[in-house]
């Protein structure tokens, strides 16, 4: 068995380097590596090239968003299985061949995500069920990080379990995610209507309909520095809210994704009027200010200003 490592890049050689370093040392040997970047400014190909000459560097146009490139890499691959893995990741020597291995034995697995960590060690949420637009609605609102335990976050997540042993599951973190190769193409890959963010649900939904399973594979280890790409790329939390909406639009009704458009409205505004409380009386100023943009920004879409 042959598996494309792909990658996204924009603008992060550091992490890059470091994640290619880590496929590079893993004890599997069949594998290639393809590098999608998105118009990096940062010398990703230069540095790519110099450390790691095999390595496909494929330079689009401009930044075509997650899932074009995913694409791109995909359409350039060779691999039976196609290893999707976010630059700020680092893979265990022994993942892909545990990768290898679960997949040869276990034909119906369609796609199969690995065990997330953070740096320190800490499981990372790798996996969950699918989600109605209710449960995003509340979201939206931070319900569910004030009231983790209720029964909806519970329910989506597994009742918080971290599970020991190959799991069928809805669908993987994307962070580090295996598809099968026909699979995927058969699939449609990713739908490039999503910039950044919920394009993995989406495929992953489009492969149950179709009968394919999911597996999260905790034997697969990835140490996963969440959010430093975001850091590093300016990704706008916009990003994250319209491909929410375009999500739930897509797979539940029109109607589901105005309510979200609305509920993204109502509680942008809800946040900014306490920011600016929180602002008059001289409280977290310098996040409060990057925060209050962010919701103005969201509010000006919705309201399609």
């Amino acid at each position: 068995m042959k598996i494309s490592v792909i990658t996204v890049s924009f603008n992060c050689r550091d992490l890059l380097v470091d994640c290619l370093k880590s496929v590079y040392n893993s004890d599997f040997k069949n594998f290639e590596v393809i590098v999608s970047d998105n118009g990096s400014s940062d010398n990703s190909r230069q540095e790519v090239k110099k450390l790691f000459p095999s390595a496909v560097f494929l330079e689009n146009c401009k930044n075509l968003g997650f899932g074009a490139a995913c694409n791109a890499g995909a359409k350039a691959s060779s691999g039976d299985l196609l290893f999707f893995l976010n630059p700020d990741t680092e893979i265990k020597p022994e993942a892909l061949s545990v990768l290898a291995r679960f997949f040869s034995e276990n034909k119906d697995a369609a796609v199969i995500g690995g065990k997330l960590l953070w740096p320190d060690g800490s499981f990372q949420d790798s996996y969950k069920r699918f989600f109605s637009p209710f449960f995003s609605m509340l979201e939206l609102f931070e319900f569910h990080y004030y009231f983790k335990n209720n029964p909806m976050n519970r329910k989506v997540n597994y009742e918080f379990e971290v599970f020991d042993k190959p799991q069928e599951v809805d669908f993987v973190i994307g962070a580090a995610m295996a598809v099968e190769r026909n699979i995927f193409f058969e699939s449609g890959g990713f739908d490039e209507n999503f910039f950044m963010y919920f394009e993995e649900i989406d495929l992953c939904k489009r492969i149950v309909h179709k009968g394919g399973k999911i597996f999260f594979l905790p034997y697969m280890e990835i140490v996963h520095k969440k959010g430093k790409v975001s850091e590093k790329t300016s990704v706008r939390q916009l990003d994250y809210y319209k491909s929410m909406k375009l999500y739930h639009q897509k797979h539940s009704s029109e109607l589901a994704g105005f309510f979200i458009r609305i509920s993204i409205f109502v509680s942008s505004l809800i946040f900014i009027l306490v920011i600016l409380i929180k602002l008059v009386f001289k409280r977290d100023r310098k996040p409060g200010i990057k925060k209050l943009k962010q919701k103005i920004e969201l509010l000006r879409w919705t309201a399609g200003i």
